[in-house]
């Protein structure tokens, strides 16, 4: 059962690097247009180490996580910015302390960035980049592979 999948933009647009992990991330699949396929260990679905605590990476098939990146990846929330308070209003059931600590681990793998003294977050580039792709990849390629 697949459980994350991560993926990366190389400088060549034409090459498109995409994983797919089991739960267990024993079995390593790779699908790359170019002959040469590249695993990066700084993907966003790795475990991040930042002041000796632990950042899970990120899940496009949980539940959570899928919720997240969808409000974020909005259009409203890409010119603007984003608030905890913003997307909680698409949420159910998520706590202000636990947005914070969905925050942290957005900003922590690049997704997203705070701007200095406020409360506001904007998605980056690498992070619209990771949103667009996982969505789309998960949409349209793996959803239906596995119905």
């Amino acid at each position: 059962m697949l459980g994350s999948y991560s993926f990366k933009w190389n400088k060549n647009p034409q090459q498109f690097v995409f994983g797919c992990f089991c739960s267990n991330q024993s079995v390593r699949f790779c699908f790359s247009p170019s002959p040469n396929c590249v695993y990066s260990p700084s993907e966003p679905i790795n475990q991040v180490l930042d002041k000796g605590r632990s950042y899970r990476g990120l899940n496009f098939f949980a539940e959570r996580d899928l919720q997240v990146l969808e409000t974020i990846s909005r259009g409203e929330y890409m010119t603007f910015g984003m608030q905890g308070k913003d997307i909680r209003q698409h949420l159910e059931n998520i706590s202000p302390s636990a947005m914070t600590r969905i925050f942290k681990r957005l900003r922590i793998h690049g997704i997203i960035e705070r701007v200095q003294g406020t409360y506001k977050y904007f998605a980056t580039a690498y992070g619209k980049e990771i949103i667009a792709a996982g969505l789309t990849i998960r949409n349209l390629m793996l959803i239906p592979a596995l119905a």
